[in-house]
């Protein structure tokens, strides 16, 4: 009865007090008789009750002075009345959905339900204050004057509508204000803070604060990207994340913080928790997925900072950054002692073991994984190529984030404990298109790569401008894995034998590294080979085993040459035999090695033929033709990779066989030539420069020009020349009748299981579509040693799987 005769307002407290009293239930007499998931998520539908409960005083107020007001007001039409009634309504209601968002609508991008429903939730918020403020005045004023003021030709009821009327028109003048603020991005405001006895070496050290980025229902990925896009700007020392990060569990929102794996602050990124993280009870499983993208999660406890800062004043000591991140900077040291004929590392005499691993042939989701079962190994460090062309495809266009994200892999490598030799060319060689220098530099007809050229010069210069920077913080030295560096690769074996270009880049190495870490070079195990590949100043080191193929001899996707790891991943029994030699002479890190790559034969996937080239040609270039009077190369049209349909009309009839020659220099590198959608056969920069073709006049010879790839070693660098996807992924080239590789690696991470895969296949010569089986097979076993069957066989079969 006593409930009954409460006002509605204190209906509404004393369901918001029992609400409470019952999430205090939850928290002490369930939290160990029902299961963290379930806990969790009561906990957060009895707080959004809870809010919910409190939000219908304040709901029946604005009820109260926008609707009933208003009803009272002779001036205000019915249907004005009806429409406005409605449109309060659904205010009320989107406001009050918003708590409950957190529950059922939180992905990787914001729902635009969710946007509205926060959005109404400020706008609730901003009216709720303003009647209430408009209301005291409005008290104030009365007390002041003891009577009414007399307002003339104004209904009563039309003037108890003017105080909500304004304040209605306040609201949306300020939400619309906030709406604009919150397209823009977020400010930057900077901040010099002096702090008193800090060491020289700490002066100008830039801290950016990231404050209450609030992941969840209104903001997501992309936005979450524009932050860290402009943190990467900012190239901050220490980037701290403090506050609010997220609204809601790992589960929904795991893949919208992706971006902050592109963090590569030089002293680290930190996160500072705030209470949301622990509203969703989530936390530990927040701290895991941000220790993966190399940040250190900080518990909010009770820490005397003197337990973690150790700043010394005199020059010895002095600190880069705080004793909490591990061995101050000014402490490292790596280098070469000539005496005693060794390295020298912090002082000491230092022997490491290494392995290489090439980043750029890894797609980033393998990284941790090789990385880890190479320190498991046994090795110390690992040595690795920057392929410029990987990084650079167009001039002046860099790529540094995903699977072409160094500073990510660095960082990795730095976390599980291993040293880095980078090998930063700006040739590589390993097997790489053009040895890693980007195509685009042929459009100079005439340089002369890998020598004093100007040109080149020059672009290797903007290139390492970019690249070199970026490695610095990274040194052993500065805090980082890096022990040494290489300078290009093997230039000794080059044609060009040019001094000057080495010392050019001896010079860019130091101007931009500084003169304390260690520069090598790399060159064939042979006095000749060594003699233009050594500059004095450099460390001179040779390399064994065998080399690069030699012009036109092709290389098989997989860079799997009985590697102790496999490309997919897997140990063989040569990693074991190496790790037991190792063994031998060093202590083997303890715990479990990450097993072999798991591989599932998912059997035959039939496929359905779309079309041929000539069927598909709008699509494929929906730009439409180049024309031109002579043929153009592909360095010419600036298309580097991929195919090119040449097309042309027959002057004359061709009823007879008919030669057709591919001049000297002519095909780079192989051909499949048809006449009016008839196919005449292939010509081939080796071994088919000529070929016969028969048609009428006027009918369209098209020749489809395969780039195979550029010569990687030797001085047919200038050469001007030259599939399966997944879901847009390239998985590379088969060719069975030439192998040796018959299979190709599908890393697991391409594959998805929302919605169907997306195999797609260009068949050069011999379609089994059209009267064979036309599939393909997922097996779980490799083979990519394949018998190279046209040796004895010179007559190509059609392809059948």
């Amino acid at each position: 009865m006593i409930f009954k005769q409460l006002p509605l307002e204190a209906k509404f407290a004393a369901v918001a007090g029992i609400v409470f009293f019952s999430m205090m239930a939850s928290r002490t007499y369930l939290a160990e008789r029902i299961d963290v998931k379930s806990l969790r998520w009561l906990l957060r539908l009895q707080m959004a009750l809870f809010a919910n409960a409190l939000m219908l005083i304040g709901s029946f107020h604005i009820w109260k002075s926008t609707v009933i007001t208003f009803y009272r007001a002779p001036s205000i039409s019915p249907y004005v009345f009806t429409f406005w009634k409605t449109v309060v309504l659904m205010f009320l209601v989107l406001a009050h959905s918003s708590f409950f968002t957190l529950l059922f609508l939180v992905a990787e991008e914001p729902y635009l339900f969710s946007l509205a429903a926060y959005t109404c939730l400020g706008s609730y918020i901003i009216l709720i204050f303003f009647l209430f403020a408009f209301g005291s005045l409005e008290q104030g004023y009365k007390l002041l004057v003891r009577r009414e003021a007399k307002m003339n030709n104004i209904n009563k009821n039309d003037k108890l509508a003017i105080k909500p009327a304004v304040a209605v028109m306040v609201t949306v003048a300020l939400t619309i204000l906030g709406v604009l603020n919150a397209s823009h991005p977020p400010a930057v405001n900077t901040v010099v803070i002096p702090v008193h006895k800090l060491p020289l070496s700490m002066d100008n050290l830039k801290v950016v604060l990231l404050s209450d980025i609030h992941l969840g229902p209104t903001v997501g990925k992309t936005k979450l990207k524009m932050i860290v896009k402009m943190v990467r700007t900012l190239k901050p020392d220490i980037t701290v994340i403090v506050g609010d990060l997220t609204d809601s569990d790992v589960k929904d929102l795991g893949p919208a913080v992706e971006p902050l794996g592109q963090l590569d602050s030089r002293l680290g990124t930190y996160f500072v928790t705030g209470n949301h993280e622990y509203y969703t009870s989530d936390v530990n499983n927040w701290f895991e997925l941000l220790k993966s993208f190399n940040i250190h999660p900080l518990h909010n406890e009770n820490i005397h900072a003197t337990d973690h800062l150790d700043y010394k004043a005199d020059a010895r000591n002095s600190t880069d950054f705080l004793g909490i991140f591990g061995q101050s900077a000014s402490q490292r040291s790596f280098g070469i002692d000539y005496a005693r004929n060794c390295f020298l590392k912090d002082g000491e005499p230092f022997r490491y073991i290494s392995g290489s691993i090439h980043y750029s042939r890894i797609p980033r989701y393998y990284w941790k994984d090789r990385l880890l079962k190479m320190k498991m190994a046994g090795l110390d460090a690992i040595q690795t190529y920057v392929p410029w062309n990987f990084h650079e495809p167009e001039p002046g266009v860099y790529n540094f984030d995903g699977d072409q994200d160094l500073v990510h892999f660095l960082q990795l490598a730095q976390e599980l404990g291993l040293l880095v030799i980078l090998r930063a060319g700006p040739y590589i060689c390993a097997e790489w298109d053009m040895g890693g220098l980007p195509a685009w530099l042929l459009q100079k007809e005439n340089i002369v790569l890998r020598s004093s050229d100007a040109d080149y010069l020059a672009a290797v210069g903007r290139w390492m401008g970019v690249l070199l920077p970026k490695m610095k913080p990274h040194l052993y030295q500065n805090g980082g894995p890096i022990i040494m560096v290489q300078v290009e690769n093997e230039y000794g074996s080059y044609f060009a034998c040019d001094f000057d270009y080495l010392r050019y880049l001896q010079n860019l190495f130091r101007q931009h590294l500084g003169n304390e870490v260690v520069l090598f070079t790399t060159d064939g195990a042979s006095k000749p080979l060594v003699r233009c590949g050594a500059l004095q100043g450099l460390y001179s080191t040779v390399d064994f085993g065998p080399g690069a193929n030699m012009p036109y001899l092709p290389q098989p996707t997989s860079y799997d040459y009985d590697a102790p790891l496999s490309e997919a991943g897997d140990l063989t029994e040569k990693y074991f035999a190496i790790r037991e030699v190792i063994g031998m002479y060093k202590k083997i890190p303890e715990g479990p090695i990450p097993p072999t790559t798991p591989k599932f034969a998912y059997g035959e996937v039939a496929l359905e033929k779309v079309g041929t080239v000539k069927d598909l040609l709008d699509d494929l270039s929906p730009s439409g033709p180049i024309k031109s009077m002579y043929p153009l190369t592909f360095v010419q049209v600036k298309q580097y990779f991929g195919y090119i349909l040449y097309r042309t009309k027959l002057p004359r009839n061709c009823s007879e066989k008919t030669l057709l020659s591919s001049l000297s220099h002519g095909i780079h590198d192989r051909a499949y030539v048809s006449v009016d959608g008839i196919p005449q056969g292939v010509l081939d920069r080796r071994n088919a420069v000529t070929l016969n073709i028969t048609g009428n006049a006027g009918a369209y010879l098209d020749m489809l020009i395969e780039n195979m790839g550029r010569v990687n070693f030797g001085k047919y660098n200038n050469d001007f020349k030259g599939q399966i996807w997944i879901n847009g992924f390239n998985l590379g080239r088969y060719w069975p009748v030439r192998g040796p590789q018959m299979t190709l690696f599908v890393p697991s991470n391409v594959l998805v299981s929302s919605s169907p895969n997306n195999i797609t296949v260009l068949e050069l010569e011999k379609a089994p579509c059209n009267a064979g089986k036309c599939l393909l097979e997922f097996v779980d076993t490799p083979n990519i040693n394949g018998t190279l069957e046209h040796l004895c066989d010179t007559s190509e079969k059609p392809f059948t799987r």
